[in-house]
């Protein structure tokens, strides 16, 4: 469990998005969202990085004044998660 919550798990999790994002640029947009985008594991992909850097931000204490400019970080790429969680099954 604590090898989930660690940021070498965050990092990995944000690899395999962005390599979603070189399988678009290099087949199409109906390939990746027919080998990625519309699959379950992406999908849980998403909530389970939302909830690894949820996590940490509580782990490391980001919330407070001194590390303001690490929360403002981390909690910019829940906001983006959220949004294309909504987009993705919502828009």
């Amino acid at each position: 469990m604590k090898t989930f919550f660690s940021m070498e798990c965050a990092s990995v999790m944000l690899l395999i998005l962005a390599i979603a994002t070189f399988v678009e640029t290099a087949y199409g947009t109906e390939v990746a969202w027919a080998m990625v985008y519309s699959t379950a594991w992406f999908g849980a992909l998403m909530v389970l990085l939302g909830v690894n850097l949820t996590y940490n931000i509580y782990r490391y204490r980001m919330i407070k004044l001194r590390t303001l400019p690490a929360l403002i970080f981390h909690a910019s790429f829940l906001f983006m998660l959220v949004g294309a969680i909504l987009t993705r099954y919502f828009g």
